[in-house]
């Protein structure tokens, strides 16, 4: 086991070796950084773990499952969260239901929603083919299954408790800066890679009816930002540059005096802008 516990976010990882070809006490560190490519990344950002411990088993049997139990109990059922560890040995597949068993009450919800429900392949005998055999790049519903998905969406809403506890999984939840880099990495490829297949189309030009923008003004009548949410777009807008140094090119620059010709300010709007603009001035005085 090795651990990385001075570091402001301590993390640990637990493996198994079998295949030392020096003595265990001489192997791990020395010789052996381990085959996780999560510690590799891990030790790249923050040097050498300052926690070595070396635990001798008999035989390679005994040892993984000494290491499956350890991982089932302080991993998957324990603090997730401080370990490096993603999966049991000797699988490619992430801890799931590993350890774990369904409750009585799970069992039903799956029963009730797998009724009535018919198996793809009944009736059928031999070899099935994949749907998607000899299928390359990227997959589009069609228009019938698109309706099917739409229909059996319809009418479902989340609990408030289910929207509780999924705000509080996602609350605890970490990503480090390298995830977060590889994430927006494979973002960048799929983008690309689909944009060269001519799978990214230009979005057409949202416009907006007379009957939208009236539901929009409504529903933005009366409503008042609180102090505390006005300190806090201020404080974010803090050091912000917005459109300082920003040239306009001519082209935009007669744009927007085309748009604004013929544009008059009500009598009203004019005395709200005034009284906003003096409040403005006030406010700087004492400050």
């Amino acid at each position: 086991m090795i651990g990385w516990t001075e570091i402001d976010e301590p993390m640990l990882y637990y493996g198994v070796r079998w295949a030392n070809k020096h003595k265990s006490t001489e192997d791990l560190w020395t010789h052996y950084f381990t085959s996780s490519t999560h510690v590799k990344e891990f030790r790249k950002k923050h040097g050498d773990p300052n926690l070595i411990q070396i635990f001798e088993h008999n035989t390679k049997e005994e040892a993984i499952a000494v290491e499956d139990k350890f991982l089932i109990d302080h991993v998957l059922n324990g603090t997730k969260e401080v370990w490096l560890n993603k999966r049991l040995t000797g699988t490619t597949s992430k801890f799931g239901m590993t350890g774990l068993t369904h409750s009585k009450e799970s069992r039903e919800k799956i029963s009730k929603g797998l009724k009535d429900k018919i198996p793809w392949n009944k009736g059928k005998t031999g070899v099935q083919v994949a749907w998607n055999k000899g299928m390359t790049g990227y997959y589009t519903h069609t228009d019938e299954a698109k309706a099917k998905i739409s229909k059996a969406g319809m009418g479902h809403s989340v609990s408030k408790e289910a929207r509780g506890k999924i705000s509080k999984a996602m609350s605890i939840r970490v990503i480090s800066t390298e995830t977060l880099e590889r994430m927006s990495e494979s973002a960048k490829k799929s983008y690309a890679d689909r944009k060269r297949k001519g799978l990214i189309l230009p979005l057409p030009k949202r416009i907006t009816s007379e009957e939208t923008k009236a539901k929009l003004s409504k529903a933005g009548m009366g409503r008042v930002v609180s102090k505390e949410t006005r300190a806090k777009i201020s404080k974010a807008n803090t050091g912000k540059s917005r459109n300082i140094g920003r040239i306009v090119s001519k082209e935009t620059r007669a744009k927007i005096s085309k748009s604004l010709m013929g544009h008059q300010v009500s009598k009203e709007s004019r005395e709200k802008m005034s009284k906003s603009k003096l409040k403005n001035r006030n406010a700087i005085k004492v400050s």
